[in-house]
């Protein structure tokens, strides 16, 4: 039987998002909505709210109705970011990470980024050798599928090595976005984390109309334990919904032992009824010295994980995936 898997978001998640990468991102996408698509600067930033709440990524929607290539875009987009100067290793985060047990979960990089940057990321962040596997929005893909697409959810669980029909229960996910959070809600994934660090530009790189997120705190996760069909209400997001030290367990501790098949909880899951457009690359592992230097810090917000997971955790840090 497969062990559950941590699904994490990349970027806003793994770094800080008052480093202004997503800011960053988002001047170079509207500067190719302009160029590209020869529209003066406000045109520009109108088509790029619309495409990427109609489709998830702008770049779906530049595909889609304009033709453009890809990998050009990505060219001047990601790939263009001045990564080196921005991401620096935090060995606290790496540590946090090493302690998670895998023998009872799995680590798995979840993201709408194409697979270049994702590499680039994690390895200047020192998180090599740590996550199983990202799964990653394949721009070479006319039909590309990215989140917040029911497709995309169900495509990851099958490269992590889950049953998209039967092993809801076993997916726990951060993310910063509430659209995506929201759609792994209604996939019926059963612990899904918001991390908010207050940012009210959630649009894709940080440039567009503001997502309304009214009710919404800083540094907050909703409740886990939420059903597929449940309507996030804003009151979900609210620190008040998160688990007493009395209860946060239970829910994990039910996960854990729908893994043995002789338990009871086990056989009433095996009774419920829970194209694969995206990329996959599993990861072999590599490490690198720990960088002294000074980074950002996500690590006291993200460290609410251990607080609502506690058994999933180890005293001390394993050795990172050979």
């Amino acid at each position: 039987m497969s062990r559950p898997v941590f699904f994490f978001d990349l970027d806003n998640t793994l770094y800080s998002s008052s480093l202004g990468v997503a800011q960053m991102m988002g001047e170079r996408i509207q500067a190719y909505f302009a160029n590209n698509l020869h529209l003066p600067a406000d045109e520009a930033q109108k088509l790029h709210s619309f495409y990427y709440r109609h489709y998830g990524l702008a770049l779906r929607g530049l595909v889609r109705h304009h033709k453009v290539n890809a990998m050009d875009y990505n060219a001047q987009v990601d790939a263009a970011l001045p990564l080196d100067d921005l991401l620096k290793p935090n060995p606290q985060l790496r540590e946090l990470l090493l302690r998670i047990d895998r023998s009872k979960c799995k680590l798995w990089i979840f993201t709408n980024a194409y697979i270049t940057h994702a590499e680039r990321v994690l390895r200047l962040l020192d998180l090599e050798g740590i996550f199983e596997g990202i799964t990653y929005c394949d721009y070479n893909d006319p039909h590309m599928a990215c989140k917040p697409y029911a497709e995309f959810y169900h495509q990851v669980m099958r490269d992590a090595g889950l049953d998209p029909a039967r092993d809801a229960y076993r997916c726990l996910f951060v993310d910063d976005s509430k659209s995506n959070v929201d759609g792994a809600v209604r996939v019926g994934w059963r612990h899904v984390l918001f991390y908010d660090e207050g940012d009210d530009k959630k649009v894709e790189g940080g440039v567009g109309a503001p997502v309304s997120r009214a009710g919404v705190h800083e540094q907050s996760f909703p409740a886990p334990h939420k059903p597929a069909h449940a309507q996030m209400k804003p009151e979900d997001y609210s620190p008040a919904c998160l688990p007493t030290d009395d209860n946060a367990q239970e829910p994990v501790k039910e996960m854990l032992a729908l893994d043995d098949p002789t338990s009871a909880s086990a056989a009433a899951a095996q009774s419920r009824s829970e194209s694969t457009n995206g990329g996959v690359r599993p990861l072999n592992g590599g490490t690198r010295a720990n960088d002294a230097g000074k980074g950002y810090s996500t690590i006291d917000d993200l460290r609410q994980i251990e607080k609502l997971f506690p058994d999933l955790f180890l005293e001390k840090a394993q050795a990172a995936l050979a």
